[in-house]
């Protein structure tokens, strides 16, 4: 599947978000039984420490009461979020792991691109070594996430980590798996980072700082293009390395945070729908 095609969700609309465009909202997309993810619950997105004013006005409306925030320490202290657009009764659950899962860490990126042999090839791999790290490092946010749930009747969620597309992809997954979304549906919004960070993507201004006054390389632009892209690849690699030590995904979500019985129809009745479309 072509990276770049533009996969169109019809039931995920448009945020205006022009500080964070992988800022969206993940209602209306609809499960296998035809329930949908209630509005105003579900969110998905990049880090907002350079959102507008119009931006946190907005955000500020959601009323977002659990931030799951999967950047490491070391992010979170060169990059904060505002605490502006948030409910007074914010909860973030943030990461504690550090280098399980370095290619998916933005600022990890730079000295892989100044070696010579790093290609696009040589990025793709880096890129599924990652990915198979994630079930395991991230386990702990899933488990807390799904926790918080259950608990709160309406809970109002905002999943981010840096560029809002691989560890926040990973997570929404599995999140939308557990909800009965259908693979193909859950692959349609994985892969809808890749429109929403294009014009984003085409910027030079990383390369050209990175490599100074020198001409940036062939094989480092095809490399930051593979980097900065997901790839259903990618998410398949997380799901292959569940299977290795799970029967099922299923399996993995109820190893990992207890999602059986009355635990899972809590947390669908959280943000599902009652009525079937």
């Amino acid at each position: 599947m072509n990276p770049d095609q533009d996969l169109s969700i019809a039931s995920v609309a448009p945020v205006p978000l022009f500080g964070a465009p992988n800022f969206r909202s993940l209602g209306g997309i609809k499960t296998s039984e035809g329930r949908k993810i209630l509005e105003s619950r579900l969110f998905r997105s990049q880090v907002l420490s350079k959102i507008s004013e119009s931006d946190i006005e907005y955000v500020s409306s959601l009323d977002i009461r659990l931030v799951c925030d999967l950047r490491t320490p070391q992010e979170r202290e060169r990059e904060s979020n505002s605490q502006r657009p948030f409910s007074s009764e914010l909860r973030t659950i943030a990461s504690e792991y550090k280098d399980e899962i370095s290619g998916a860490i933005p600022t990890n990126w730079a000295a892989r691109l100044l070696e010579d042999n790093f290609d696009e090839h040589q990025a793709f791999d880096y890129m599924l070594t990652a990915y198979r790290a994630m079930p395991k490092a991230l386990a702990p946010h899933i488990s807390q996430l799904i926790e918080h749930a259950v608990r709160n009747e309406h809970p109002r969620v905002l999943i981010h980590c840096q560029a809002g597309k691989d560890r926040t992809g990973f997570v929404c997954a599995l999140i939308l798996w557990a909800l009965g979304v259908p693979k193909e549906s859950i692959f349609a919004d994985y892969l809808e980072s890749n429109r929403r960070l294009r014009n984003k993507n085409k910027s030079p201004d990383f390369l050209n700082k990175l490599f100074g006054p020198e001409v940036v390389p062939a094989r480092a632009q095809r490399a930051e293009k593979v980097i900065r892209s997901v790839h259903p690849e990618f998410l398949n690699a997380a799901i292959c390395e569940i299977l290795k030590g799970y029967s099922s995904v299923e399996s993995y979500l109820v190893e990992v945070a207890g999602l059986r019985g009355s635990t899972l129809t809590q947390f669908r009745h959280r943000f599902l729908s009652s009525s079937k479309n």
